[in-house]
């Protein structure tokens, strides 16, 4: 299994992940060869990538911190408890901030939201901490890519992935369960806030402008006021993770700009709380490596890198620390190419990770120098100290190197709001007479033979086109489609 861009998916590959719709239900079971109506549902849903399989690779399974039937349960939950926060606050939208708050504090927000959830409040949502909680007790360590979101279920995926990855960092730390259930209720629901911002800032392609930006950052003190009344019963720092999971250590951050102390277990008054810190880690890297529809995720090690620059300025140190021995920086099933040794410019997926050494994995390598594909050829990064890999995916931008704090606030603060990424561009050619998939550099397909299409030449009858060329001159066929 090994993950690809959707632009890269055609017809005749095989899934190498179950993936589900935006109501939980089973959309395309592993295994699954892929269809050319699927990848059309597919875009038009948002989903950005798609886990594949082949020969080489089918023994490669991506690793679930937590089982798919929880989290499919755990998704439904939390968009019936948002659909009934909605409901509850239908037609208000356009309230002043400080009307917004009176509001939610409100008898008739309360009444409708209890008879909306049939008096239930968030009881399934507690109940889903409790599954969560007991499925990483014992787990140590990330070594799966994220969840592949959709446009439909971004917020909670992200939600999910938010909590999963918070109660982790905070086992680890050394919280009891009755911690980790409260801290879990707050990450689940640290983003519930952003129900009071239009759809139109929410799901803009480009970058906020500054009115725009400063209603967007009202969600943390809406959803501090929306968990409070909703979990009215629920021990009152469950609030305290929506309320301050965009603060910073260096005072930087919002609703408050309260400063950290970068320390574990101090909680002064007017600092930020554990709570707070530990989710602001998780939420960053959460929506810094999630693909998005106006632009990819960044490789896991890129992310990595970038929360190791933030510790201390704008990141509790010893939770990053945490962090780095918690996170794979290659995940399972992450494209790689070898930058150093004898096969440098081999290029791969990971295969297995050591839950010792999560920087040293088991690579597993497909494409030789030239792009052609090559007998599977296993190393082990643990007994090869000197060499070196990258992570790699087709039509991933360039990555500037972040420079200022000024620009890492930028970044971390427009990181859901970038301009769209370029369409990836497809780095496979696939062979006319077979289907089989050969890398861009491929003059002749590595499973018959037979000679390969040059780029932008017609599957359908074979017409070389212009280098922009979407559309075939000669019979109109979308190119880069095999027939």
């Amino acid at each position: 299994m090994r993950l690809i861009n959707i632009d890269s998916l055609r017809d005749g590959m095989q899934a190498g992940q179950d993936l589900y719709d935006e109501h939980s239900r089973l959309m395309l079971g592993r295994g699954a060869i892929i269809k050319g109506h699927y990848v059309a549902r597919l875009k038009t849903m948002g989903v950005p990538a798609l886990y594949v399989q082949d020969a080489d690779t089918s023994d490669i399974a991506a690793p679930e911190t937590i089982p798919p039937a929880a989290r499919a349960k755990a998704v439904q939950n939390l968009t019936n408890t948002f659909s009934a926060v909605t409901k509850s606050l239908e037609g208000l939208r356009q309230l002043s901030l400080e009307e917004a708050h009176q509001h939610v504090r409100s008898k008739r927000f309360i009444d409708t939201f209890k008879s909306t959830t049939g008096d239930q409040g968030i009881d399934q949502i507690v109940g889903d901490v409790d599954t969560l909680v007991n499925q990483i007790m014992n787990k140590e360590v990330v070594v799966g890519l994220n969840s592949i979101k959709t446009h439909d279920n971004y917020t909670f995926q992200h939600s999910i992935d938010v909590t999963i990855m918070g109660l982790l960092l905070a086992r680890k730390i050394g919280w009891k369960k009755e911690q980790l259930m409260i801290f879990g209720i707050g990450c689940l629901l640290h983003d519930v806030g952003k129900i009071f911002i239009e759809s139109e800032i929410l799901n803009k392609p480009g970058r906020l402008s500054d009115t725009e930006f400063e209603s967007m950052k009202s969600h943390p003190s809406l959803g501090y006021e929306l968990v409070r009344t909703i979990a009215p019963n629920i021990n009152t720092l469950v609030s305290h993770v929506a309320y301050q999971h965009h603060e910073r250590q260096d005072g930087s951050g919002y609703p408050r700009g309260i400063v950290g102390n970068e320390e574990l277990g101090k909680n002064e008054s007017g600092t930020i709380h554990d709570f707070g810190a530990v989710a602001a880690v998780a939420d960053i890297f959460d929506a810094m490596a999630s693909d998005r529809p106006y632009r990819q995720g960044w490789p896991t090690d890129r992310v990595i890198g970038l929360i190791r620059d933030l510790s201390g300025s704008h990141l509790n140190p010893k939770i990053v620390d945490i962090f780095e021995r918690t996170v794979a920086p290659y995940p399972v099933g992450t494209s790689i190419r070898i930058q150093t040794g004898a096969h440098t410019g081999c290029e791969g997926v990971i295969a297995d990770i050591d839950d010792q050494q999560l920087d040293r994995p088991i690579v597993r390598l497909l494409f030789d120098t030239e792009g052609n594909r090559m007998d599977a050829v296993e190393i082990d990064l643990r007994d090869e100290e000197d060499l070196k890999i990258e992570s790699i995916r087709s039509g991933t931008p360039e990555l500037e190197p972040l420079g200022s704090s000024k620009t890492v606030v930028s970044v971390l603060d427009q990181a859901e709001v970038d301009q769209p990424a370029q369409p990836a561009q497809s780095s496979d050619i696939f062979c006319p007479e077979c289907g089989y998939e050969n890398k861009s550099k491929a003059k002749f397909c590595s499973e018959c033979g037979t000679a390969l299409p040059q780029p932008n030449t017609c599957f359908s009858c074979g017409q070389i086109n212009k280098p922009t060329a979407k559309f075939c001159s000669e019979c109109g066929i979308q190119l880069g489609k095999s027939i």
